[in-house]
């Protein structure tokens, strides 16, 4: 089953983005879900993403490039896996 979460705060600070969105995914099918706790708009910062079937890849940022506010407003990976699968 394809799964696609959102960070709250796409939710909240862009709803017009986060309705459309989620609008497009019920249409095909595709079930959604809020992250709480997050600390940026776009969990592809930390969330593998589906490519194929059971295929998933991981955005890996250039972490020489990050600023310091940067590295405040990034999601812990850890954080959100365990959210995730309730542990």
């Amino acid at each position: 089953m394809d799964y696609v979460f959102f960070s709250e705060n796409l939710k909240r600070y862009y709803p017009k983005v986060y309705n459309e969105l989620t609008e497009i995914l019920s249409k095909h099918d595709v079930h959604y879900s809020v992250l709480k706790g997050t600390a940026d708009y776009w969990c592809r910062d930390y969330m593998p993403v589906q490519v194929d079937g059971n295929s998933f890849v991981q955005f890996n940022p250039n972490r020489s490039l990050e600023t310091e506010l940067a590295l405040f407003l990034m999601t812990a990976i850890r954080k959100m896996w365990l959210y995730i699968v309730g542990s």
